[in-house]
């Protein structure tokens, strides 16, 4: 299967999980067709920007980050993340993400359902 870039639905989330700024998400595949996963999006989150803590249950989210740099408050300790590095959240775990840098923070996430 090949999945052509001009076929991903693209959208905008506002102030996501009660965080700030107009988060914009290509879905680069459905979910209706992935097995065990909920969310594979190519995010942008724009300068001072940032997705609000939030728990995942019975799946674990990966963000891959592309480009930029990030707070990430992972489990309630606040961790520096530049391009290159994995967050990985698990079942009953916390994390929120706020856009530190002077461009837009790039990043792929992954939900992986349990």
């Amino acid at each position: 299967m090949v999945i052509e870039q001009v076929t991903m639905p693209a959208e905008i989330r506002s102030n996501l999980k009660n965080g700030q700024g107009d988060i914009s998400f290509v879905n680069l595949v459905d979910k209706d067709i992935m097995t065990n996963c909920r969310l594979m999006s190519k995010m942008s989150i724009p300068v001072n920007g940032c997705i609000g803590e939030h728990k995942h249950m019975n799946e674990t989210e990966y963000y891959i980050i592309q480009m930029g740099l990030a707070m990430v408050l992972d489990n309630g300790q606040e961790r520096s993340v530049k391009a290159g590095d994995v967050i990985i959240t698990g079942h009953n775990e916390s994390h929120s993400i706020h856009n530190k840098g002077n461009v837009p923070l790039e990043i792929i996430a992954i939900i992986i359902t349990h």
